[in-house]
């Protein structure tokens, strides 16, 4: 099947909101597991509490290259290292 100039015209030319929307859905329609609104949920109550430490100053980034190596205490060696 294949999408008419016509309506990817239009699809384009929908505004931004919808435009993210109607990706959204297509990228959702690609996941070989369905996808579950209580992950999206609790996602989004995880993020509100980050923000929430980062906006009170109770988090205290680090720099990439060290959070790094740290990670590779939970998932394991890079290869080639």
């Amino acid at each position: 099947m294949s999408v008419s100039a016509e309506l990817l015209t239009q699809l384009l030319n929908l505004p931004e909101a919808e435009r993210t929307g109607l990706a959204h859905h297509l990228l959702l329609s690609l996941e070989a597991v369905p996808f579950d609104p209580d992950s999206q949920a609790a996602w989004e109550e995880e993020l509100h509490r980050r923000l929430d430490k980062i906006e009170k100053g109770q988090f205290q980034a680090k720099r990439w290259r060290a959070a790094e190596k740290v990670s590779g205490t939970f998932f394991g060696p890079e290869k080639g290292s």
